[in-house]
């Protein structure tokens, strides 16, 4: 997410932000772990599922930061918002 302005060869000025990001990925992985396990989630493949729900994730922070789509409304943003991250847990959910 931070991508332009943090290059890999710089990730060791920022430790606290890496650490940050792993851990809200690891909670993510455990979220997903435990929605399978009491099946609420889709029998899926661990990694391919949370990485494919942080990638939305980062880029839906990406836009909504970046402010994309200009000519989209705010509370048209936020619903936009609202219905990815619904399409992506109905693809998750029995």
């Amino acid at each position: 997410m931070f991508g332009s302005q943090i290059e890999d060869r710089d990730r060791e000025h920022f430790p606290e932000l890496c650490e940050a990001g792993d851990e809200a990925y690891n909670e993510l992985r455990l979220t997903i772990s435990d929605g399978i396990d009491q099946g609420v989630f889709r029998h899926q493949p661990l990694e391919e599922v949370a990485f494919a729900t942080w990638a939305m994730v980062h880029g839906l922070a990406h836009l909504t930061l970046d402010c994309a789509r200009t000519d989209v409304p705010d509370n048209g943003k936020h619903y936009l918002i609202e219905r990815s991250l619904q399409i992506v847990l109905m693809g998750l959910c029995h």
